[in-house]
């Protein structure tokens, strides 16, 4: 009787159910169309984008513009904003630009700097003053992701269903460019990074290091989480090999949010004590829902329901306005879901 070394052990070895592995929907990318595929009947595309620094009224009107947009039924579009310790590559680029010179003082310390900030990216810097001591919290990079997925009907998406998410991908850069985001094409190298960066926060993290790679090989959900990197829900949290996060939502949120209020999520821009100084997540899923009348029902958006009040960041829709009362058969409802990580 032939036993495999898998029937052998299968006592030993964690079902695939619970495996890590299991709640990262993400399987595989095409490189041709940059479109992702998941395992919930979906399929997808991501941009990296540059977090604004400032708005004006024209940005508003940008923004409105392209959240009253028409998107296919059950589309969510998620906005990402992530202080990330991962500085390498900005590293590298610092080093890249003094390529061919090498000055016996200069380049030691440019080389310093670099291993200063990037010990920092985990110890807080203190200031020690005649007037006490004051915490200027971590070295972080500011990172602004914007994903969107739509369902399909099948494991795998057809020709034409391909085609239309090729047009809304291109609609969505369009309008994020016009922004003033600066998108960025989200490969699958890119994403396994990112997801690496938000999961693994051990001291010899893969990322750390630079060994994130893609194997096209393998599903990409199994190629995120590292070996010593174990997933634990708790009632107060989550625990993520010994490093532990807390999700918040909120519980009520105010009648109005107004255009740019966002902005303060970045942290406390006066230098006070009183901000959160760790690494932290501001997520927000919009989700279209379109009530079905029938195939060719028009799609359409109601204006209060899509009142845009901040700046693609948490919050960005008016709070239950997806209650409205002007709601009919064959519109969209616009749901917006905020999360703080």
């Amino acid at each position: 009787m032939i036993v495999t070394i898998k029937k052998k052990l299968e006592e030993t070895l964690i079902p695939e159910h619970l495996r890590a592995a299991g709640i990262i929907p993400v399987l595989a990318y095409d490189e041709d169309d940059h479109v992702f595929l998941m395992d919930d009947h979906s399929a997808g595309f991501g941009f990296m984008c540059e977090p604004l620094c400032g708005a004006d009224e024209k940005v508003q009107e940008r923004m409105n513009g392209f959240l009253n947009q028409e998107f296919p039924s059950k589309t969510t579009l998620q906005f990402v904003l992530f202080r990330s310790p991962d500085i390498n590559q900005e590293m590298y680029r610092m080093m890249g630009l003094r390529d061919g010179f090498r000055h016996e003082l200069l380049t030691s310390v440019i080389k310093e700097r670099i291993n200063f900030l990037q010990h920092h990216t985990t110890d807080r810097i203190f200031a020690k003053t005649n007037k006490g001591i004051y915490d200027n919290g971590l070295i972080q990079d500011l990172k602004l992701f914007v994903t969107c997925k739509v369902p399909i009907k099948n494991n795998n998406p057809t020709e034409s269903e391909l085609q239309q998410l090729a047009q809304l991908r291109t609609k969505v850069e369009s309008s994020l460019q016009t922004v003033g985001l600066r998108p960025r094409t989200m490969t699958a190298v890119n994403y396994i990074r990112i997801m690496s960066t938000i999961l693994n926060w051990g001291p010899d993290a893969s990322w750390r290091h630079d060994s994130v790679d893609w194997e096209m090989d393998k599903p990409i959900c199994e190629q995120i989480f590292d070996y010593g990197t174990d997933v634990e829900v708790s009632k107060n949290g989550i625990r993520l090999g010994d490093y532990h996060a807390k999700v918040m939502s909120a519980k009520k949120l105010p009648d109005v949010f107004y255009f740019g209020d966002a902005l303060t999520y970045a942290g406390d821009l006066s230098g006070g004590n009183s901000s959160i100084k760790e690494n932290y997540m501001v997520v927000t899923n919009v989700f279209w829902h379109c009530c079905k009348v029938s195939d060719e029902a028009a799609f359409c958006l109601i204006p209060q329901v899509l009142t845009f009040q901040k700046l693609c960041l948490p919050g960005a829709f008016r709070p239950g306005d997806h209650h409205n009362k002007m709601l009919r058969p064959g519109l969209c409802v616009v749901h917006a879901s905020p999360q703080y990580l």
